[in-house]
């Protein structure tokens, strides 16, 4: 069949040859496609001319399919039902999918929220892998373009562009995960900690370690301390939360963290924790993915699975601190 007269193929012609060819009869044809005994001869009728071949001839008993019509039967059965299969929506099945995700997180996220989330996701869905990376200064485009599918991130609830979730893409999505305040960690028996005077002053004349926010030095404290003609003395930057973690536990610096991730290092490190002494706004983490993966039913399952996770880790740490 030549292109234009595909073009020209009512997908109706299809569904009727089928209906004739399992009926065997034009009026329960007819009655089975709800339609009329005329529509079903008229439809016939363009249905041996598309194929060139009378398709069914009559006998006593009804309709017989000609052997031309045996020979399409095969081909058009497949047709329709890869054509049903292409517009119908996807049924995600976690118990026998195979599907691969890529997702990006910043490093604070996998202690405080995804702990216990991924040997969930393998009971749930033992055929289901995924690549995770670190949160980079390109992953902004990469999910854009759809090398990542997925990402957590913590974004300073702001106005300001540079640092504020009216900074992403239009065309990307986002759901708020948990929101989170700034705290001070230092080591134990620190001179800072054990001194009855802990005010900005105090905390501006300590040495700082700081981690990379999404590839920029600066986060929204400094933004905030710029607005004050003040600076603090960062003497060291490294790339995660646990570098960070380890050089504060082992030195006089202060590592500026979030109260979430911090709750999690006390459990295990040599620190202390103190309240940053500055009012600043809060942060949230966010869950972020493109639009395309809108309707995907295996990225809503996946979406789903962290949200509920994250949320049930939320009320364990609330009843923690109650």
């Amino acid at each position: 069949m030549t292109l234009d007269r595909l073009f020209r193929l009512d997908l109706k012609l299809l569904v009727g040859f089928i209906a004739l060819l399992e009926e065997r009869s034009a009026s329960r044809a007819a009655l089975r496609l709800h339609l009329s005994q005329s529509a079903i001869s008229k439809l016939l009728g363009r249905l041996r001319e598309l194929f060139d071949d009378p398709l069914f001839v009559r006998v006593a008993h009804g309709l017989e399919p000609t052997p031309r019509a045996i020979q399409l039967e095969g081909g058009i059965r497949l047709a329709l039902r890869q054509l049903m299969s292409a517009v119908e929506p996807e049924i995600f099945s976690p118990e026998r999918s195979q599907r691969h995700f890529v997702l990006a997180s910043i490093g604070s996220a996998y202690p405080v929220l995804l702990t216990g989330l991924f040997g969930r996701i393998q009971t749930l869905a033992p055929g289901v892998t995924m690549n995770c990376y670190d949160w980079q200064p390109d992953s902004i485009n990469q999910l854009q373009q759809g090398r990542i599918e997925l990402a957590v991130i913590a974004k300073e609830v702001t106005d300001n562009p540079t640092y504020g979730t009216s900074g992403l893409p239009r065309s990307l999505r986002y759901r708020e995960l948990a929101e989170d305040r700034n705290v001070c960690l230092m080591r134990k028996e620190h001179p800072a900690s054990l001194g009855r005077e802990w005010d900005l002053a105090t905390y501006l004349r300590q040495s700082h370690v700081q981690v990379y926010c999404e590839g920029r030095d600066y986060w929204m404290l400094d933004y905030r301390l710029d607005q004050m003609n003040l600076r603090r003395n960062i003497t060291v930057r490294v790339p995660d939360f646990y570098a960070a973690l380890s050089i504060c536990e082992h030195s006089d610096l202060i590592f500026t963290a979030l109260n979430l991730f911090a709750g999690e290092a006390l459990k295990h490190h040599a620190v202390v924790q103190l309240p940053l002494p500055l009012s600043l706004e809060p942060v949230t983490y966010l869950l972020v993915w493109h639009e395309r993966y809108d309707n995907d039913s295996a990225h809503i399952w996946l979406r789903e699975r962290i949200i509920e996770h994250v949320g049930a880790r939320m009320v364990s740490e609330g009843s923690e601190r109650v």
